[in-house]
């Protein structure tokens, strides 16, 4: 006759104390990515931040980012494998069929391409403007990921647009900044004074030089800064004397 031993208690109690404590390693670790991914200088960055955080982090074989256009379905592939922990060279170009005129929506890849998860794949993906889908793919070769791979990358998947919204924001920042360091001292002065709505008559007369230098100036400034027009052009001027820092 076989007797049934229950578990001392000392040792279940042992269990959910582990439990716990690899939960909370878990969060942690997903919130030092986070903020990793929010420190990233442009989108090139935050997508090799993403890729070689999120590989160990769920034990992933290899880990993918791509850059999709729905309309087109064509795009750009970055493969990391956390094996050999180094990120290839160049991105490596794909196209998924699309029918001659389709117009796919992007909210349609956002609903699409979870659905692609299961035992061997987990997705999230963001937009990054001018219509592209980023995609990121965690992938095993062999086996499955467990309930804990799935509650980090679960926890991990809102954190994402946020992240890639703050870098695109930072990084354009940074280039009108230099943009606008190209300006000579008159040229701010006159892209100053254009901001607050003034005519070319009106600058000129602030700054004593005549109206027709002042257009002079107008040109040279729209160049500098890519504006399309003069309107263009004291608009990104205003964005940066009003926006706040990002960092």
């Amino acid at each position: 006759m076989s007797v049934l031993v229950a578990p001392a208690t000392g040792d279940r109690i042992d269990h959910e104390v582990e439990a716990e404590a690899d939960v909370e390693a878990g969060a942690r670790s997903v919130l030092d990515l986070v903020a990793s991914m929010h420190e990233a200088a442009d989108l090139q960055d935050l997508a090799a931040r993403v890729l070689t955080g999120l590989g160990p982090l769920v034990a992933a074989d290899s880990v993918s980012w791509n850059e999709l256009d729905p309309q087109t379905g064509t795009g750009t592939s970055t493969v990391f494998v956390p094996a050999a922990m180094a990120l290839p060279a160049p991105r490596r170009r794909f196209a998924i069929p699309v029918p001659p005129g389709a117009a796919v929506d992007v909210s349609v890849w956002h609903a699409r391409l979870p659905t692609l998860d299961g035992d061997h794949r987990l997705t999230m993906t963001a937009q990054i403007g001018m219509g592209l889908v980023a995609a990121i793919g965690c992938t095993r070769w062999h086996g499955s990921f467990g309930d804990r791979q799935v509650d980090l990358v679960a926890l991990l998947r809102p954190h994402l647009a946020p992240a890639v919204d703050h870098v695109r924001l930072r990084s354009s920042r940074r280039a009108t900044d230099a943009s606008l360091g190209t300006l000579t001292t008159r040229e701010q002065e006159v892209l100053a004074l254009l901001s607050d709505g003034r005519t070319n008559r009106q600058i000129g007369a602030a700054l004593f030089i005549n109206a027709r230098t002042v257009e002079k100036h107008i040109e040279h400034i729209r160049a500098k800064l890519g504006a399309r027009s003069r309107t263009e052009a004291a608009a990104i001027f205003a964005s940066v004397r009003s926006a706040p820092t990002f960092r």
